[in-house]
């Protein structure tokens, strides 16, 4: 079962790693603290969290380039803590978390 979650996790990671390869997203100047915003080409937020220390800090929200959100994430001084999945309709579908546990949410309306 170890080994199932964390081939699912790399691939995962993969996923989200090409998805976001293949949309051009314009980077602004990441402060060292502070809130922060990345946006889409089209203008639309693609991420926005706050950094402290140079580190990602706190609740990080990740949309895709319709300005959905599709992740959230919590770090705490730029170790990541958990993850949230969302689907199209904006209901939470699985989360992750800092030991890599992998949970389905049930009742998502899929």
């Amino acid at each position: 079962m170890k080994y199932f979650r964390l081939i699912f996790s790399m691939y995962l990671l993969l996923v989200g790693t090409n998805a976001l390869a293949s949309h051009k997203i314009v980077r602004q100047n990441t402060p060292q603290d502070g809130y922060y915003e990345q946006k889409h080409a089209n203008g639309k937020i693609a991420e926005r969290g706050y950094y402290k220390n140079g580190l990602k800090h706190r609740v990080w929200s990740i949309y895709n380039e319709y300005g959905l959100r599709i992740k959230t994430e919590k770090w705490k001084a730029g170790v990541l803590v958990w993850q949230v999945f969302y689907n199209a309709r904006g209901r939470a579908i699985k989360t992750i978390d800092k030991n890599g546990i992998v949970k389905e949410l049930s009742g998502c309306g899929c």
